[in-house]
């Protein structure tokens, strides 16, 4: 059996193109990437904004633990002032006064005395003794 294959299109051919003209398959140009690219920046931006925010908060711990000492030290000083005023209360009495007054041989003015002691250098001596016996006028009855 003879089978008849069909004829052959004759279509016009194609000449062949010189090489030059021949069109090369396109390939995408990849942009070169520099060493910094986007993500490193990213890292690099984030990176320097947390350490900002660290260094904000150590500067704020810094600033209270300050504040505490001073606030301590305050509370100290406090402490100090009131015991030195409760002392000085203590030995500015009426009472005190008087005895200590009385035992350096002191009098209380009268008003109506128009005289003063002369006090000349060597004149007078800081024994309590002394000042009693110049003083007959402060001894009182039930007094020795």
């Amino acid at each position: 059996m003879s089978v008849a294959a069909p004829a052959p299109r004759t279509a016009p051919r194609r000449t062949a193109r010189p090489p030059a003209a021949r069109q090369r398959p396109r390939t995408v140009e990849r942009r070169r990437r520099g060493v910094v690219n986007g993500a490193v920046l990213w890292v690099v931006l984030l990176a320097a904004l947390f350490g900002g925010i660290v260094a904000l908060n150590v500067a704020a711990l810094r600033g209270t633990i300050d504040a505490n000492r001073l606030e301590a030290q305050a509370a100290e000083v406090r402490t100090q002032n009131s015991a030195l005023a409760a002392e000085v209360a203590e030995k500015s009495g009426f009472w005190r006064i008087a005895f200590l007054a009385d035992r350096l041989g002191m009098v209380p003015a009268v008003p109506t005395r128009g005289s003063y002691i002369p006090f000349r250098p060597g004149s007078v001596k800081h024994t309590p003794s002394a000042a009693r016996s110049r003083h007959p006028a402060r001894e009182r009855p039930g007094r020795p």
